[in-house]
C-alpha cells in the first residue's frame, strides 16, 4: 500500500517498515550469519545506494532529496519478502539482508527492485541507484568482511558506472574454517573428491600426468581444498579412509575418462604410519590399482614433506617394495625442510619435484641444482609455476616437466 509521503518523516517510515539504526542492522546480520553458518546455508546482502543525492539536494532542495529517500524506502518495504530485513545504512544507502538466498535468488530480488524503482519520480526527479551484492560464505565469513566488501564494490561502481548492479569479484578473504563434523559428513555423504592438476611436458605441450589432490564438497556445492582441513583430518585416524576413497575415485576417473599419463598420488598414511605392516598394505594397494584397470606403472607415489620419518632406511625399504610392484616414486618439495639431499640419495626416487622456494627465493642457485639433478639421472618436475616470467625462466633450465596454476589449475572430476 502506497503512503502519502508528504505526511511522513524518514524516521516515521523506518519505524513502520524498515530498521533505522545501522548498529541494529549490523547486530541482526551477525546473528543471521551465526545461524546460517550453523546450518551450512547461504545468505546475500544488497547495498542500494541512491546516486547523486547531494546534487539533487543542491538543485531541488533538501525536501526533494528526503522525499526521494522516502520513495525508495517505500519501494523496499512493499517489494521485499516478509523474511527479508532492510534498513537505512550510511548516507544515501539502504542495506538489505536476504536470508537463505543464493546469488541466483538475490539477482531475482534485484531485478524486481530495479523494475519498480524505474517507475519512481519525485517532483520531476527520476533517481537512479547503484546496487551491490555479496554472498555468505563466498565473499566473507563475518559481518565486517561482508559489509566492507560491499561498500568497496558499490563505491567503485558509483564512481565508474553509477546506476549499475555489481557482484563482488573474487577476493583473498579466506573461506570459513571447515568443522570436524562437516568433514565427517562429507565422507558419509560421498562428497570426498579427487582433483587433478596436470603435469605437462613443457617441450611437447602434452600432458605427462596428473597430481591427485584431495577435496571435499560442501552441501552448498563449494569445493574446499585440502589445505583448509587436512591438519584437522590428520589429527584423527580418519585420514586413512579419506585417502583410500580419493585413490579409488581417482583410479575410476582415469579409466572412465581415459586420462592419459601417470597419476601422482601422495603416499597413503596407512603405509608410512605402519611400516612393519607395509608389505600387506602395499599388496592391498596393488590389488586396488590392478582391479580398477590401471597399470601400476602409471601410478607414482609421492613422498611428501608432511611424511616426516626419522628412520630413512626404513622408508627406503617401503620404496623398494613399491617399486617391486611396479609403482613409481617421487620426492616432493625437494630442497626444503626434511626433503634433504640425504633423503634424495637414500630413497633414489624416479622423480624429483623442486619446491617453489627455488623460483621465488633462490633463482641464482636453481640452475646449478637442476644441472646437478640432471647429471645424476633424475627426472625433474618444477612445481608451483604461477607467472609467465617463472615459466620463461624454467624454459631456460631445460626442465621437461612442469606444474602449477600457470600450467593448469586443479580440476575436480566426478564420474
Amino acid at each position: 500500500m502506497s503512503r502519502k509521503l508528504s505526511t511522513l518523516s524518514l524516521l516515521d517510515l523506518y519505524k513502520e517498515t524498515l530498521i533505522s539504526s545501522t548498529d541494529c542492522m549490523r547486530n541482526i546480520l551477525r546473528k543471521l550469519i551465526f545461524l546460517h553458518e550453523r546450518y551450512n546455508r547461504e545468505l546475500c546482502l544488497l547495498l542500494l545506494d541512491v546516486d547523486n543525492l547531494r546534487a539533487i539536494n543542491r538543485s531541488h532542495g533538501y525536501t526533494t532529496g528526503t522525499n526521494v529517500l522516502l520513495r525508495v524506502a517505500d519501494v523496499l518495504s512493499t517489494s521485499l519478502r516478509r523474511s527479508d530485513v532492510a534498513g537505512k545504512y550510511k548516507g544515501s544507502a539502504f542495506l538489505i539482508i536476504l536470508p537463505e538466498t543464493n546469488l541466483s535468488g538475490a539477482t531475482r530480488v534485484v531485478n524486481k527492485l530495479k523494475r519498480k524503482l524505474s517507475e519512481v519520480e519525485v517532483e520531476g526527479v527520476r533517481p537512479s541507484v547503484t546496487l551491490g551484492i555479496v554472498n555468505f560464505p563466498r565473499d566473507g565469513v563475518t559481518a565486517d568482511q561482508l559489509l566492507g566488501r560491499l561498500e568497496e564494490v558499490v563505491a567503485e561502481t558509483k564512481r565508474r558506472s553509477p546506476g549499475s548492479t555489481v557482484f563482488a569479484p573474487p577476493s583473498d578473504i579466506r573461506p570459513r574454517s571447515v568443522t570436524h563434523l562437516e568433514i565427517l559428513d562429507a565422507f558419509t555423504e560421498d562428497r570426498v573428491l579427487p582433483a587433478f592438476q596436470p603435469v605437462v611436458n613443457i617441450r611437447s605441450g602434452e600432458v605427462f600426468g596428473y597430481e591427485v589432490l584431495m577435496r571435499i564438497k560442501r552441501r552448498d556445492g563449494v569445493i574446499v581444498p585440502a589445505g583448509e582441513f587436512i591438519n584437522l583430518l590428520e589429527r584423527t585416524s580418519k585420514i586413512i579412509i579419506f585417502e583410500e576413497r580419493v585413490i579409488e575415485k581417482a583410479l575410476e576417473v582415469k579409466v572412465r575418462k581415459n586420462l592419459e599419463g601417470k597419476l601422482f598420488i601422495n603416499l597413503p598414511a596407512i603405509i608410512y604410519q605402519f611400516i612393519p605392516k607395509s608389505d600387506l598394505r602395499i599388496r592391498d594397494l596393488y590389488s586396488t590399482v590392478v582391479d580398477s584397470g590401471v597399470c601400476p606403472h602409471d601410478v607414482v607415489f609421492e613422498i611428501t614433506e608432511r611424511q616426516t620419518i626419522a628412520d630413512i632406511s626404513r622408508l627406503s625399504e617401503v620404496i623398494d617394495l613399491l617399486r617391486s610392484f611396479g609403482f613409481g616414486v617421487a620426492l616432493d618439495d625437494f630442497g626444503v625442510e626434511n626433503s634433504s639431499i640425504e633423503k634424495l640419495l637414500k630413497l633414489n626416487p624416479d622423480f624429483v619435484k623442486l619446491n617453489s622456494f627455488f623460483l621465488k627465493e633462490a633463482k641464482p642457485i636453481t640452475r646449478w641444482i637442476v644441472m646437478s639433478l640432471r647429471k645424476a639421472g633424475y627426472n625433474i618436475i618444477m612445481e608451483n609455476i604461477e607467472t609467465d616470467e617463472e615459466l620463461e625462466f624454467v624454459k631456460t633450465l631445460r626442465v621437461d616437466l612442469v606444474q602449477g596454476f600457470r600450467i593448469g589449475e586443479p580440476e575436480v572430476m566426478e564420474v
